[in-house]
């Protein structure tokens, strides 16, 4: 998009350039601080307690440099800003600001949760039992986060209705990833499994008003995260080249036709520890992945000699079958849809060694 000439904005509340996240973007609105950015003015507001979890510890003051960027703008056109929500995204912690900590928790629910991830490591080791109010209260804060990121998003689309700019902007919402609530082997978390709960992520687009488009859709097909780029590039008119491509566009499902050509597969892999795929026991890491594709998804933990295989309509994945054909299929899709020579290529993995800023950058994200 910087190539084909737009004015390219990134926001999060990481350090891009670290992670090699700032390429292509022409600024990077983190370091573009406004009056409540600064210091010692935050660490004044933290005295007091609205201004302590509203502006010390969340994303709300990117939120407002974010809009700052968007009251400049004159156009629509040309322009391509990536908003990243972490603080205040539904993420552990879960520490939204009054009045979202409190709004979904029930008054007489007794759990001493605070939203901080030490009870949440405590449930995945085994080391603890949640309480029934505890289950209810982990999912009350989690919803609270939710509202409060919705809130802050609400701010920026109705900064660019105000300047008249939202009809003509390409909008795009998604998220990387779930949460699992404990619906699975008793893990509350998302970065050791490959369950729907995890994967299932919402995206929305808002595509730029025009008579071909039809509005307010849902639709059944399963798609991927990768078919965004492909899909933002064909509504604004940005060429790309298809070599190295993995994606799809997604216009044809925003117009009129009412079976558009699309064929899904996707492919998913994490680092898991025991033979029951527990986090964070004392064990050796091993490669689980998943293949899927319009009608089935197979998890498989080959070290492990672990398999499951669920049909697409089974959102919830509650019954795993034993069908070697449809495996096989799916293993002979994955070789040819995402370049893997054998089976055995899709588990290589190599020893590496990594730098100490490298380690305190995962650490940052939440990695431990």
């Amino acid at each position: 998009f910087q190539e084909a000439g737009y004015s390219t904005a990134a926001h999060a509340n990481l350090d891009l350039r670290k992670m090699g996240l700032h390429q292509g973007f022409d600024r990077l609105l983190r370091y573009e601080q406004g009056v409540f950015d600064r210091q010692p003015l935050r660490w004044l507001l933290s005295f007091v307690p609205y201004f302590s979890s509203g502006f010390g510890n969340t994303s709300l003051p990117g939120t407002l440099t974010v809009r700052r960027w968007l009251r400049a703008l004159t156009s629509a056109e040309k322009n391509l800003l990536w908003v990243h929500f972490y603080k205040d995204s539904p993420h552990l912690p879960t520490m939204p600001p009054e009045p979202y900590f409190s709004m979904y928790v029930p008054k007489r629910n007794a759990s001493s949760y605070d939203g901080r991830d030490t009870f949440i490591e405590s449930l995945n080791r085994a080391d603890a039992v949640p309480t029934s109010d505890d289950l209810v209260k982990i999912k009350a804060l989690y919803a609270g986060e939710l509202t409060w990121c919705d809130r802050q998003v609400g701010m920026l689309l109705d900064e660019l209705k105000r300047k008249g700019l939202y009809e003509s902007s390409t909008i795009v919402f998604f998220s990387d990833h779930g949460q699992a609530f404990g619906s699975k082997r008793n893990y509350y978390r998302h970065g050791n499994f490959l369950f729907n709960s995890i994967l299932r992520v919402p995206l929305i687009i808002k595509p730029p008003r025009n008579k071909k488009f039809v509005a307010g859709i849902r639709i059944k097909q399963r798609v991927s995260l990768k078919d965004i780029l492909p899909t933002v590039a064909e509504l604004e008119g940005v060429k790309l080249s298809s070599e190295g491509l993995d994606g799809e566009s997604l216009v044809p499902f925003l117009g009129q036709d009412p079976d558009p050509t699309y064929e899904f597969w996707n492919y998913a892999e994490t680092l898991t520890y025991d033979d029951r795929m527990a986090p964070l026991a004392r064990g050796t890491y091993r490669v689980g992945f998943s293949i899927m594709n319009d009608d089935w998804k197979l998890i498989a933990v080959p070290d492990y000699a672990e398999q499951q295989l669920y049909k697409a309509e089974d959102v919830r994945e509650d019954k795993n079958f034993e069908n070697a054909e449809v495996t096989e299929a799916l293993y002979s899709g994955a070789l040819k849809r995402f370049g893997f020579e054998t089976i055995e290529n899709i588990l290589q993995v190599e020893e590496v060694s990594i730098s100490e800023e490298t380690v305190e950058m995962l650490r940052a994200l939440g990695y431990h």
